[in-house]
């Protein structure tokens, strides 16, 4: 594969930056049916992407869809300059290729030198509490200081606080995407989004323009796993998608780690069981960076956040007692509502519902008020918790 030979002539009219070969391998991977094993496949059998994509034209009709889809992702990797990265590239990264179905391409907006660093993959629930926020971005800006790539989802929850802690220290972090790299989902993330590709990478396998879909995060995971030396899981359900990064770091030999999570606790059952079944035990940074081999970090890193610990925890009791001051609202079933509420942990409007006794439509206007007036904070989807 790496004899394949390049061109320029075809799109000369367009001025794009890729060759002849590189746009066939696009209109390749486009095609219904071909995937990174077929078209791996193909490449082998054929010697090239344009003879591949030649046979394949032969083989079956071409739909006008795959054909203009391509089109649009030129004219945006031309827009925002985006690094195009085939298998056979230097570029690629070497990890990927432990993958029994590795991407055919990648496309990659920001700094691409980051692949190449030490890397730690941070994941974790959408849902996740203040504990568990409060713990990623521990983690992540600890590691990061010390050169180390936090590689993510770019997800709510666990996968923000993990990028934005990176970026808080100045650090390199990467964002793995389960959409085209032009693509910010969810659309509330839209400036960590643009953070990240200043100040860091972000990184996809689907075509620019592609829609997030349920599918594509579950194989962006193995993407995450394979790039990472170690994966630490934050907080995470028992039916958690963070769990199916787990299963890929442990078919390609990395190092796991898990934050313990408070007994009982919904949000933290996956990731007490990762620790019960073996995982390390991650309760600092410096317990990360002696998993992957940086104990002489680790020992500094201790030495400089000697009591750190104790601060995060000191600071989550002075919130709780705090809250436990607070005055309820005035309007009766604002103050179910307000009551219904957990201080830390984002719970359903259905819950907070059904706590309050109330109607799921009355808690869900009344949740919404008690947020204009600054007293619940909205978590991920139609989830809230009390904050004052």
């Amino acid at each position: 594969m790496s004899a394949m030979q390049t061109s320029n002539g075809a799109r000369e009219a367009r001025h794009s930056p890729l060759s002849d070969e590189l746009i066939a391998l696009l209109h390749l991977r486009a095609l219904p049916g071909i995937g990174d094993i077929r078209g791996a496949a193909l490449l082998e059998r054929y010697g090239s992407a344009q003879a591949a994509l030649e046979a394949a034209r032969r083989d079956q009709e071409i739909p006008p869809a795959a054909e203009g889809w391509v089109e649009r992702a030129l004219d945006t990797i031309e827009e925002l300059d985006l690094a195009v990265i085939p298998r056979w590239d230097e570029r690629y990264p070497e990890r990927l290729l432990q993958l029994h179905d590795p991407p055919l391409v990648l496309f990659a907006r920001g700094r691409l030198a980051l692949l190449e660093n030490t890397t730690v993959a941070i994941v974790g629930t959408r849902r996740a509490t203040q504990h568990g926020l409060d713990a990623a971005h521990l983690m992540a800006s600890g590691v990061a200081r010390f050169g180390v790539t936090v590689v993510s989802g770019m997800a709510l929850g666990i996968d923000t606080a993990a990028h934005r802690g990176a970026l808080s220290v100045h650090g390199g972090t990467v964002g793995v995407l389960g959409a085209g790299v032009d693509v910010p989902y969810p659309p509330s993330g839209e400036a960590l989004h643009e953070q990240v590709a200043r100040h860091g990478l972000l990184l996809s396998e689907f075509l620019p323009g592609t829609p997030p879909d349920r599918s594509n995060f579950v194989r962006r995971n193995r993407i995450i796993a394979a790039l990472a030396q170690a994966v630490l899981v934050v907080e995470a359900p028992a039916k958690s998608g963070a769990l199916t990064t787990v299963e890929h770091a442990l078919d390609l030999n990395r190092e796991v780690l898990a934050v313990p999570g408070p007994i009982g606790r919904e949000s933290c059952e996956g990731s007490n069981r990762l620790l019960r079944d073996g995982a390390a035990v991650a309760l600092e940074p410096a317990d990360v960076l002696d998993q992957i081999g940086m104990g002489a970090a680790g020992a500094r890193l201790r030495a400089m956040r000697a009591g750190s610990v104790s601060r995060v925890l000191g600071s989550r009791e002075a919130r709780r007692d705090a809250a436990r001051q607070r005055t309820p609202p005035a309007d009766p079933v604002h103050a179910a509502l307000w009551n219904a509420l957990d201080w830390e942990e984002p719970l359903h409007v259905d819950v907070i519902a059904a706590r309050a006794r109330v109607e799921a439509p009355v808690a869900a206007a009344g949740l919404l008020e008690l947020e204009i007036e600054g007293r619940v904070a909205r978590g991920g989807g139609m989830t809230f918790r009390r904050i004052g």
